[in-house]
């Protein structure tokens, strides 16, 4: 199934280029496979076409939707005509789904991490880099290092209120890091010195084995290689994490549950990109009519998408508020585009501009 469905569709074997032996998370694994793309379509295609590859064998599920490539994986790889997906967006409308207008600065931090974790001669190196990147998380960090401190201080704050504190210890390496290379009770002296709560190791990878998992758990750390820290970059600059987000990501166990929420976002995010382009298919029509809710659910599921009609209209009622204003709202629930969507899209950078400039002062 999954071989006659690569030949019919684009966007199918091609998913296998984007997974690895690092477990992925769904909404992550769309957004590589779509970094590029200006018309992508919804998350919840990625996750069907996903649950497909598992069943067939090409990938394997990891914990709650994360996924690994198999040995068939790698070979069907080899074997399929695998395309570079460039979709694109044919008119004047603007019907792409939102992309990260600081890519370029955070794809230039992750290879700064990237290369500063291989640097062990430069331990410093890293550790900055380590600070920048919970700083681009939103968050409050500052590096300390040198001998008997710890290197990184992360203070997450949601309003005034102090949501949880935790200290960072950036291992810099050649390889991947091993049992012997963290010293959980050390870890602890310096958490309690600066009363934190949590604690996170960092590292260019570790260990295959397990056992420094298995070690860092039952102690209350979180490992993160530079890959789980690059993908939760790229995450926040798709759909932000909150601060109690990020609090919980070097919590034990708690990823899971942020990845979950966070790939419900980009299924919203994935919606409102299909509910302006079924208004504006619509528009397009000889005699364009005003649309409903069911209208406009029934069409986008006969495309493969899975949503409901209460889903639609909650949309649906936010493009319709008079800051957003990218649909008008008829007579009888019914809805028609009144401008480009390109101009609410211009509305709500202007707010995004006028919230940057209060949280800097400006």
């Amino acid at each position: 199934l999954v071989r006659l469905l690569h030949v019919r569709f684009l966007g199918i074997g091609e998913l296998l280029v984007q997974l690895d032996d690092q477990p992925r998370s769904v909404g992550e694994i769309h957004s590589r496979q779509f970094a590029a793309s200006s018309d992508a379509p919804r998350q919840g295609r990625t996750a069907g076409i996903l649950r497909y590859l598992s069943g067939a064998g090409a990938v394997a599920a990891i914990g709650y939707a994360r996924y690994v490539l198999t040995g068939l994986g790698r070979a069907l790889i080899r074997e399929l005509p695998i395309a570079e997906v460039t979709m694109v967006t044919t008119g004047d409308e603007d019907t792409s789904v939102p992309v990260a207008l600081d890519a370029p600065r955070v794809e230039q931090l992750i290879a700064e991490l990237e290369t500063a974790s291989r640097d062990s001669a430069n331990p410093d190196r890293f550790e900055k880099a380590c600070a920048e990147a919970f700083v681009a998380l939103g968050v409050e960090s500052k590096h300390l290092g040198g001998p008997g401190r710890t290197d990184v201080i992360v203070t997450v704050k949601s309003g005034l209120t102090l949501v949880a504190r935790a200290i960072v210890d950036a291992k810099s390496a050649s390889g991947q890091l091993n049992e012997g290379s963290v010293n959980f009770a050390a870890l602890k002296e310096h958490a309690a010195k600066h009363g934190a709560t949590l604690m996170a190791v960092i590292a260019p990878r570790f260990d295959g084995s397990g056992r420094l998992s298995d070690w860092a758990k039952p102690n209350g750390v979180v490992l993160l290689s530079v890959a789980d820290l690059a993908g939760l970059l790229r995450a926040h600059e798709t759909h932000p994490f909150s601060a109690r987000d990020v609090a919980e990501l070097l919590t034990v166990d708690g990823r899971d549950d942020v990845e979950a929420r966070h790939s419900q976002a980009m299924e919203q995010l994935s919606l409102i990109t299909g509910v302006l382009r079924e208004l504006a298919a619509e528009a397009s029509q000889d005699n364009p009519e005003p649309i409903a809710a069911r209208d406009i659910r029934r069409v986008m599921s006969r495309a493969g998408s899975v949503t409901t009609d209460d889903e639609v209209s909650h949309v649906l009622r936010f493009l319709a508020l008079p800051e957003v204003a990218a649909v008008q709202n008829e007579p009888g629930g019914r809805y028609t585009l009144p401008s480009s969507p390109s101009i609410a899209a211009k509305r709500l950078r202007a707010i995004a501009r006028a919230i940057e400039a209060s949280s800097f002062g400006a």
